[in-house]
């Protein structure tokens, strides 16, 4: 059995001999002695959501994914890669340069249309229905449930749970007959219907570059073309360029792979090696009316940002299929390896109590504890002093918050790092946890602390490209407009992406949105104590500055010290608290503006 490894990095077994989990060559120098031994020997390496590893290992050569085909090749494949994920891996097996991109077909999991997958989507329809007594009068009725469904599988889903639900309403005799009235009732569903919308438009938004095409092909059939006979190839791609001449500055091969990349979807059908169609009337009707096509066409769009490991979040190890994400992002994982003190500081809001769990998690029961509580800085010392610290990896002792702490403990730990460093090189990290009143007193006692030389991990508000990112996930449809007025209404707190997450997703994107506007205002001086840690004395700081014009400057902040009779150099010191804890921003020209729900709490109704 192979098991979970961190390249570089050393574990001690229970018996304490010292074993280190080898590099990537020597790992799969490993896998293939272990092959080697028996001719009947097989390993299945099955990698999942890949898309980010494929993009990022072709902007370093490939040099991953070579030593997989190498080994592939000297095992006659009994060593076998398999990659699951969005766009990029099908892109991958069709990049010429990529070393994985001639062993094997592509199999798109998508609409079931193609190599007779119709025939499965028919029992898809039938044979659950069937087997709760449910009976198709006529043998067309269910094309009629595939048309409307565009022969999704999660689609036919939705639209048999609907069916099986009304018929059971009804005062139909058991087994229930399925007629035209009764696929006319189940699909009259506004809720259905915004349903069905919803996820055939998530599957628009995987790549921008999907939308812009299929509404534009819309547009330009309801301005007369011929939905029979589509567009020629040049034609759609000179109207997409209209609308998005940013999104598609592409090379021609490119851009003939989103249209195949889109018929493998399902949302168009090639009639000739350079014309293609939108793959039934039906696709119009999901995509709207003129003025959706013209709306959605004209909307801001921002070209994607390549994985950016400064705004992404991992999912908990333990629980990999829930929406619930890490409190801190990929790059403050990786500087929490590298040795030294550190604070990680941050408000409910931002999962400052799920660290410890996160990190627990993440980084393994081996390289990760917790300290234990100690009366006061000098038994700290003393506990540190004694604690078995590994080299050649990275050791994390994590500070809870519970433990009374202070600048004193930060010395402390400074000291004993410094004594236990092997040569130049830290292999030790102290993490103290900082909720935001601890956090307080320690800047405002920064002398006593000596903060120099320390990491500061803040746990923010997530940035909207992982915002957009994050609601793909979770199946939530969402432009860049709708991604704005999501973080204006949530702040990008994961708090408040947890609250969004667990909402019944039958609902709409609307009606899940309205619903959570709805509920960020209520209680919300409880909120603004609760979830962001103000006290009496930083709430009318942070009043007086979200009063103030956004952004605000020191002018802003002279004046505010003065109405609330607050010493300036304390109200500077309140900002600076803020901004570590994600409730304001630096603009980067010498002022700050509010994140958006911490300023909605703030501001009086009507501002």
């Amino acid at each position: 059995m192979i098991h979970p490894f961190r390249p570089g990095r050393t574990k001690f077994a229970s018996n304490g001999a010292q074993s280190t989990f080898p590099t990537l060559p020597t790992l799969l120098g490993q896998i293939r002695e272990w092959l080697d031994g028996r001719e009947t020997r097989r390993l299945l390496l099955l990698l999942d959501e890949a898309d980010h590893f494929l993009l990022v290992d072709s902007e370093n050569d490939f040099r991953v994914s070579v030593r997989l085909k190498e080994l592939m090749d000297q095992t006659n494949r009994r060593f076998k890669v398999v990659f699951a994920g969005l766009h990029n891996v099908l892109r991958t097996t069709r990049h010429a340069n990529h070393p994985l991109a001639h062993l094997g077909d592509p199999i798109c999991v998508g609409a079931m249309t193609s190599n007779g997958e119709w025939k499965e989507a028919q029992a898809l329809v039938r044979e659950p229905l069937q087997a709760v007594g449910c009976r198709f009068g006529r043998d067309d009725l269910s094309t009629r449930i595939l048309a409307h469904t565009n022969y999704y599988p999660s689609l036919i889903q939705l639209y048999g749970a609907e069916l099986t639900r009304r018929l059971r309403d009804s005062d139909r005799a058991f087994p229930y007959a399925i007629d035209d009235d009764a696929i006319d009732d189940a699909y009259g569903s506004r809720e259905l219907r915004d349903a069905i919308r919803e996820r055939f438009l998530l599957t628009l938004q995987l790549d921008q570059r999907y939308e812009v095409i299929a509404y534009a092909l819309a547009h330009e059939l309801k301005e007369g073309g011929d939905l029979d006979r589509g567009l020629r190839r040049d034609r759609i791609l000179e109207a997409v360029q209209f609308w998005w001449s940013d999104g598609f500055r592409l090379r021609s091969e490119q851009f003939d792979m989103l249209l195949q990349e889109m018929e493998g979807l399902g949302v168009l059908r090639a009639i000739e090696p350079d014309r293609y169609m939108l793959r039934n009337p039906n696709i119009l009707l999901l995509l709207g009316s003129r003025e959706d096509f013209e709306k959605a066409l004209t909307r801001e769009r921002t070209p994607e940002r390549p994985y950016a490991p400064a705004s992404f979040r991992a999912r908990y190890p333990h629980d990999p299929h829930s929406a619930r994400r890490g409190p801190l992002t990929r790059q403050q994982e990786s500087r929490l390896h590298h040795g030294g003190v550190g604070v990680i500081c941050g408000c409910p809001a931002a999962g400052l109590e799920n660290v410890q769990e996160f990190l627990s998690q993440r980084i393994g029961s081996d390289e990760f504890s917790r300290i234990q509580p100690a009366a006061n800085a000098a038994e700290f010392e003393q506990q540190l002093s004694k604690l078995r610290f590994v080299r050649n990896s990275v050791t994390v002792r994590l500070v809870p918050p519970t433990v009374n702490w202070d600048g004193a403990w930060i010395r402390a730990a400074k000291d004993v790092l410094k004594g236990k460093a092997q040569g130049k090189r830290l292999w030790n990290r102290v993490a103290f946890i900082a909720t935001p009143d601890r956090l307080w007193r320690l800047l405002t006692d920064a002398a006593a602390a000596d903060l120099d030389g320390i990491d500061w991990f803040s746990l923010k508000p997530c940035d909207p490209t992982f915002l957009r990112r994050w609601l793909v996930d979770i199946n939530a449809t969402a432009d860049d407009n709708e991604v704005r007025n999501f973080r204006r209404i949530s702040g990008g707190w994961p708090v408040e992406l947890d609250r969004f997450s667990k909402k019944r997703t039958s609902k709409s994107w609307q009606t899940r949105i309205e619903e959570l506007e709805r509920e960020v205002g209520k209680n919300a001086a409880k909120r603004l104590r609760d979830e962001f840690g103000l006290t009496d004395e930083a709430e009318a700081v942070l009043r007086g500055l979200a009063g103030a014009d956004d952004p605000f400057d020191g002018e802003s902040i002279e004046l505010v010290s003065g109405e609330i009779g607050v010493d300036p150099g304390l109200v500077r010191l309140r900002v600076d608290w803020s901004e570590r804890l994600g409730l304001l921003s630096a603009t980067g020209d010498g002022s700050w503006t509010f994140n958006p729900l911490v300023r909605r709490l703030l501001q009086p109704p009507g501002r």
